[in-house]
């Protein structure tokens, strides 16, 4: 009997043992579980660190290049615009200095004019006072080369302020003519110059802007992918969790029954051997009494009664004290 007890006490010690073995693997793979799943939060998290910082760098040397180019570009076209307008003024200037000799060519043919007109009325005033000598007396001929040298002295007054006044209005306007050509010259060299600028600025800020909207798809497409990759990892510790559990059910499950045979299997051989044996029901919680086969019956009887709370009692105290003598185990 002792002996029995003793190998009962040692097959509950070996099984609590194995139960405690199963726990401390099961508990050490899934610290190795959670281990695992923490570095790969924390690299998740260093390499979003980094992607973030690398696109971030990307986009600052990207608008940094651009706006350094359209610096270039603007200060390219004002030295263009300065240039267009240093050649227009060093035209001008020559053209006002050309001006002169263009007027004193000018004067040039109006004065030939002027002569050959004076020269054609002294040739009609010594061909008529011909006339007038050949025709007229001496009286009569005094008389009318009076008049006509009258009327030719009034004739070559008119034509000197004639010709004094195309000079001079020749003068005032070859020199507002210069001056108003000039000035419409430059002011419509400056609206093409301002329209030219401003159309180089209108290209520069689209540009910008669709360097922008670039870097805000690139920032919005990092984040897809940081966020998938969490997702993917989230899911992982997800699934490496549910697997253990699992597994630890399944370990659990295993070991119990593989126990509960070893412990059946004992309670069967003890019964084989002459000893009541008393089973509780897990489920239910009752006390059975199962009583051993009768060696001389040639069936062998396992049956089994539900005992009486007195007798559970009874049992329970017999099973503590060592001075048992039916040998009743609990299982």
């Amino acid at each position: 009997m002792e002996l029995r007890k003793y190998k009962r006490k040692r097959l509950t010690a070996r099984h609590n043992e194995e139960q405690q073995m199963l726990n401390d693997e099961l508990n050490e793979r899934l610290e190795r579980m959670n281990e695992e799943n923490s570095l790969m939060k924390t690299h998740h998290d260093v390499t979003q660190k980094m992607e973030y910082n690398h696109m971030k760098q990307v986009h600052e040397l990207r608008l940094q290049h651009q706006k350094m180019q359209h610096d270039m570009e603007i200060k390219a076209q004002k030295v263009h615009m300065q240039q267009l307008e240093q050649d227009m003024s060093q035209r001008h200037r020559q053209a006002l200095k050309q001006a002169p000799k263009n007027m004193k060519e000018q004067e040039a043919k109006i004065k030939k004019t002027y002569h050959e007109s004076i020269n054609l009325i002294e040739k009609q005033y010594k061909a008529f006072k011909n006339h007038i000598l050949e025709r007229f007396n001496k009286a009569d001929a005094k008389k009318q080369l009076k008049k006509m040298k009258s009327e030719r002295k009034q004739r070559l007054a008119l034509m000197w302020e004639q010709y004094e006044k195309t000079i001079h209005d020749l003068k005032e306007d070859n020199k507002d003519h210069i001056t108003e050509a000039q000035n419409h010259e430059s002011e419509k060299l400056k609206r093409s110059l301002q329209k030219d600028l401003i159309l180089l600025q209108d290209y520069q800020a689209k540009r910008r802007q669709h360097f922008e909207d670039m870097n805000r798809d690139e920032e919005a497409s990092l984040a897809d992918k940081v966020s998938v990759r969490l997702s993917l990892i989230m899911q992982r510790e997800e699934k490496s969790h549910e697997s253990h559990q699992n597994e630890r059910a399944a370990k659990i499950r295993a070991l119990s029954e593989r126990q509960a045979r070893e412990i059946e299997d004992f309670d069967a051989e003890s019964l084989r051997l002459g000893f009541n044996t008393v089973i509780i029901d897990s489920r239910s919680g009752n006390y059975y009494l199962v009583n051993p086969p009768d060696r001389h019956s040639p069936v062998p009887d396992h049956s089994r009664r539900l005992m009486t709370p007195d007798e559970v009692n009874r049992a329970s105290r017999s099973s503590h004290s060592s001075r048992s003598s039916n040998g009743t185990t609990f299982r």
